[in-house]
C-alpha cells in the first residue's frame, strides 16, 4: 500500500522532525530511603555504605554517590550486613534470607550466592555478621556459621552448633589471628573453635568459660588486646548494655552504654558502637575519644564507624553518615523511610506518605517533583498512612493511623491537623486516646473533602468547601471498618471495606441531611458469594465501577442508577487452564488504578502487580520480586502520572517505578513525541509516539509512501518494534508517522530516522 504524501499535506498535515531523549516504556526506576544506615566499610577514599534496600558508594574526593539496588543487580532487598576484603577488592553483603552478593571493585560487578537462601533450614537464614582470615570468609547466621572462599566463591564448611544437631544463632564473631581461633557469639555463650580445626564438626566447637555469663546469649563480641570484649542480650524493658572483659575464664565491668549496636576494631582502637554515643578504646584499655566530636544538632541514633585516612565516619539509622568532626549528614536523596504507604501522582508532581497502622512511626509526607525529593517529618502525628492532593491547588492532606486528618499547602511544613476537637472526626474509643483513623482522603467535584474515619459510629466526615464540618451515619451496616473511598462524575461517594458495597450522595447539599441517598448492595452475584468484604474501588475511563475484594475483583457496569434501581454488582470470567473461572479470585486486592488506555494496574496483598487490558480479561503481565525489580509482593498503592505513563509502586519495602505504554489521550497534537528519534543501530527496544488523542490512529510509511506500520495508541501512546508488515526490520531511513484522530478531525505527521550498519 501506498500513501502518498501530496495528499495529507492538501489536508492540512504539519510536518516536523523531534529529536528526543525520554525513558522508554517497561524501563524501572527505583525511589529508596538511604537514610537509614546499618553499616560502613572503606573502600580506598570512598565509603560503602548498606541500607535495608542496597548499597551506596559514597566518594569522599568529589562528593558524589554511586546507588547499587536490585535494579543494578542485586539479589533483592532485606539487606544486613557487609564487609570489604581488600586483598580481594571485594564487598560482601548478606540478606536476611541468606543470600550472599559480591560486589567486585573497581568495576562493581556483582555475583549473587543464593546457595543459604535455598538450603532447607527449619527458621531464619539471615546473615548476622562476616569476618575474613586471608582467603575465608566466616559468615554468621541465624542458624549457625558458614565458610566461604572469597577468591572461588564456593562454600568451604557449615556448622550447626547444638550439640544434638540444634541450630544456634550466631550475633557475631571474631578471630584471634594470633591464636588462629574463631570466636561466636552465640545463643547459647561464647563458643570457640581452632581455625584448623574442621569447623563443621559441632562436637569440637567448645564453650568458653565464663565466670558470669557461661550459658547467656552473647550478642556482640570482639577480640582486642589478648581479651574478650563481649555484651549480654539484654531484658527488653531495659536499655542499658553493659560491656564485659573476658580474660583467663574471668568476667569484668568494661562500660556501660545505651543500646549497643556493635563492638569491633577501627584502625589501632576498639570501637563500641550505641545508639547515642561512640567510644573508642587504645590497647591498654584507656578510653581515647568520645565521637562525634563536634556538638549533635541531630537525634542520634548511631549505628557504625569506619576511618578513610585519618578521619572517623559515622553512619546513622536516620542521617546517614558524616564526618565525626562535621556531622553533616550525607546520604543519596530520597523519601524519608522504605515503610511507603499511599502514593498519589497530580500534575507531574509524585505525593508519597510513609508509615503503617502498626508501626508507630513519625508523620512523614514526601514530595517528588522534578527529580527531587523535597517533604517534612511531622512529630506531631504518626502512621501517616494516606494523602491527597488538591487538583487546583498546593493544598494536600494526608491522613494517620490514629492521630486525625493533617492539612499542609507548603512542602516543608504542615498548615493544621484536624481531629476529635476541632472537627466532626471522632476517636475510635471515645476518650484521648491516639485513635483517630483517617484511611482514605479525596475531594468532590465541589472542593469538599471527604475522609474515611474508621472504625467509628459516624465513619464518613466531610469538610466543605466553606470549612465547616459533617459527619454521615450509615444504618445499613453493622461494620463500621470503612477503609476506602471513591467519588464519581456525579459527586456519588462509593466506599469500601465493608460487607456490602456503599454508595452515598449528599446531592451536593451537605448541611441537609434530609436529602441524603444511601445504597447498600450486597457483594454477590447470580452465581453466590463474591467475598466477605470490598478493600478498593477505582472508576474506570468508561463510568465503569471496579471493586477489589479479598476474593478478586468485581465490576458494577450502572453506577448512574445506583439510587434509582436496585443494581448489582458481577465478577469477570475468564479461562483458566481451559476451565472457566473468575478473574484473580485467589487474590486479596489491596489497589486498582486506571491507566490513560483504561487498562487496570492492580496491587495484590501477596503476588505483586497485575496489568489487566480494559475488560479485565487478558492479563497483560504480573510483576512480582521474581521477575522485576519491585522489593515486595505486598503492594500498598499504585498511583499513575498520565502525562508521561510513568506508573509509582509503593509496597511495604519501598516505591519503584515503571514507565508503561500508556498516557491519557491530549486535547490536541501539537506536541508530539517520538523516542528514540533517531533509532540507533544497537537499539532493539519498542520506539514511542506520544501525545496523541485518546486512541488515535497511527500510520508509518517510508519516504516513498509504502505502509510499514499500522496501530493504535494506548490512550495518548503508540508503539513500534520497527519492523514492517511482514515482520522484518526496516531498512536504514526516514520514515513518515502519520497520526490522525478517531474521527478524523485532528492529523498530525511526524518524522523519524532509523539508522543500521
Amino acid at each position: 500500500m501506498k500513501l502518498r504524501f501530496y495528499i495529507f499535506l492538501g489536508l492540512g498535515f504539519s510536518l516536523f522532525c523531534n529529536t528526543v531523549s525520554a525513558q522508554a516504556p517497561n524501563t524501572w526506576k527505583d525511589w529508596y530511603a538511604y537514610n537509614s544506615v546499618f553499616c560502613i566499610e572503606s573502600i580506598d577514599s570512598s565509603i560503602a555504605a548498606l541500607t535495608a534496600n542496597g548499597v551506596f558508594i559514597y566518594s569522599t574526593e568529589n562528593e558524589t554517590y554511586k546507588k547499587i539496588t536490585k535494579l543494578q543487580g542485586l539479589s533483592g532487598v532485606g539487606l544486613t550486613t557487609m564487609k570489604y576484603n581488600s586483598r580481594y577488592k571485594s564487598l560482601l553483603i548478606g540478606y536476611s534470607d541468606g543470600c550472599i552478593d559480591i560486589i567486585q571493585f573497581p568495576k562493581l560487578t556483582i555475583h549473587n550466592i543464593p546457595t543459604i537462601s535455598k538450603r532447607n533450614v527449619y527458621g531464619s537464614k539471615a546473615i548476622r555478621d562476616i569476618q575474613f582470615k586471608n582467603d575465608t570468609a566466616y559468615i554468621a547466621t541465624d542458624f549457625g556459621l558458614v565458610t566461604f572462599h572469597v577468591q572461588t566463591h564456593e562454600f568451604i564448611h557449615s556448622a550447626v552448633l547444638g550439640s544434638d544437631g540444634e541450630s544456634i544463632g550466631v550475633s557475631q564473631i571474631t578471630i584471634d589471628s594470633l591464636h588462629n581461633t574463631l570466636y561466636a557469639a552465640s545463643e547459647r555463650g561464647i563458643l570457640r573453635i581452632g581455625l584448623h580445626e574442621n569447623i563443621s564438626d559441632g562436637s569440637l566447637w567448645q564453650l568458653v568459660p565464663n565466670s558470669i555469663h557461661q550459658h547467656s546469649p552473647i550478642t556482640h563480641i570482639c577480640y582486642y588486646n589478648n581479651s574478650l570484649l563481649y555484651s549480654v542480650s539484654h531484658k527488653s524493658w531495659e536499655i542499658q548494655d553493659t560491656i564485659y572483659q573476658l580474660s583467663n575464664s574471668i568476667s569484668t565491668l568494661y562500660d556501660t552504654l545505651t543500646f549497643v549496636e556493635k563492638i569491633k576494631h577501627v584502625s589501632e582502637n576498639v570501637s563500641i558502637i550505641s545508639r547515642n554515643a561512640i567510644k573508642l578504646y587504645s590497647s591498654d584499655n584507656q578510653h581515647v575519644l568520645s565521637l562525634p566530636t563536634a556538638s549533635v544538632a541531630i537525634q542520634r541514633n548511631f549505628s557504625d564507624i569506619c576511618t578513610v585516612g585519618n578521619t572517623y565516619w559515622i553512619s546513622d539509622y536516620q542521617n546517614g553518615i558524616f564526618k565525626a568532626q562535621d556531622v553533616q549528614s550525607k546520604y543519596p536523596q530520597g523519601p524519608y523511610s522504605n515503610n511507603t504507604a499511599e502514593v498519589f501522582c497530580r500534575k507531574n508532581v509524585v505525593h508519597l506518605v510513609c508509615g503503617g497502622a502498626n508501626l508507630y512511626q513519625i508523620g512523614q509526607y514526601n514530595m517528588l517533583s522534578g527529580g527531587f525529593w523535597y517533604g517534612h517529618i511531622n512529630w506531631n502525628v504518626k502512621n501517616s498512612i494516606c494523602v491527597y492532593p488538591l487538583r487546583n491547588s498546593d493544598t494536600y492532606y494526608y491522613g494517620t493511623a490514629g492521630w486525625g486528618l493533617v492539612q499542609g499547602s507548603k512542602v516543608w511544613t504542615y498548615d493544621s491537623i484536624y481531629t476529635k476537637d476541632n472537627s466532626t472526626i471522632q476517636n475510635m474509643y471515645n476518650d484521648n486516646s491516639p485513635y483517630e483513623f483517617i484511611t482514605d482522603i479525596a475531594a468532590d467535584y465541589q472542593d469538599n473533602i471527604w475522609c474515611i474515619n474508621k472504625s467509628v459510629q459516624y465513619p464518613l466526615v466531610v469538610k466543605s468547601n466553606k470549612q465547616t464540618w459533617n459527619k454521615f451515619y450509615f444504618s445499613g451496616v453493622s461494620d463500621k471498618n470503612f477503609e476506602r473511598l471513591v467519588i464519581d462524575t456525579r459527586n456519588t461517594v462509593w466506599i469500601a471495606g465493608t460487607t456490602k458495597l456503599i454508595a452515598f450522595s449528599a446531592q451536593n447539599t451537605i448541611d441537609n441531611e434530609l436529602d441524603d441517598l444511601y445504597a447498600y448492595i450486597d457483594l454477590a452475584d447470580e452465581e453466590g458469594n463474591i467475598a466477605d468484604r470490598t478493600t478498593c474501588l477505582a472508576i474506570d475511563t468508561e463510568d465503569v465501577l471496579w471493586i477489589g475484594t479479598t476474593q478478586g475483583i468485581a465490576r458494577h457496569t450502572n453506577i448512574q442508577n445506583v439510587f434509582k434501581a436496585q443494581t448489582s454488582i458481577a465478577r469477570i470470567k475468564i479461562e483458566i487452564d481451559g476451565e472457566i473461572g473468575y478473574l484473580l479470585s485467589s487474590e486479596r486486592i489491596t489497589c486498582i488504578t486506571v491507566d490513560g488506555a483504561n487498562r487496570k494496574w492492580i496491587g495484590t496483598q501477596n503476588s505483586g502487580v497485575f496489568l489487566l487490558s480494559p475488560d479485565g480479561t487478558i492479563q497483560m503481565a504480573n510483576y512480582t520480586i521474581q521477575n522485576s525489580p519491585i522489593p515486595s509482593n505486598t503492594i500498598q498503592s499504585i498511583a499513575i502520572n498520565h502525562a508521561s505513563g510513568e506508573v509509582y509502586i509503593s509496597t511495604d519495602k519501598g516505591l519503584v517505578s515503571i514507565m508503561s505504554d500508556a498516557t491519557i489521550g491530549a486535547d490536541s497534537m501539537e506536541d508530539i513525541k517520538i523516542f528514540p528519534n533517531p533509532v540507533r543501530e544497537d537499539y532493539e527496544g519498542g520506539i514511542y509516539i506520544q501525545g496523541t488523542v485518546a486512541n488515535a490512529i497511527i500510520k508509518i510509511t517510508d519516504i516513498s509512501g509504502d505502509l510499514v506500520f499500522q496501530t493504535i495508541a494506548n490512550g495518548g501512546t503508540g508503539v513500534w518494534n520497527g519492523t514492517n508488515l511482514k515482520g522484518e526490520r526496516v531498512a536504514t531511513g526516514v520514515y513518515l508517522v502519520y497520526i490522525s484522530s478517531e474521527d478524523g478531525t485532528q492529523t498530525r505527521v511526524s518524522k523519524l530516522l532509523v539508522v543500521h550498519k
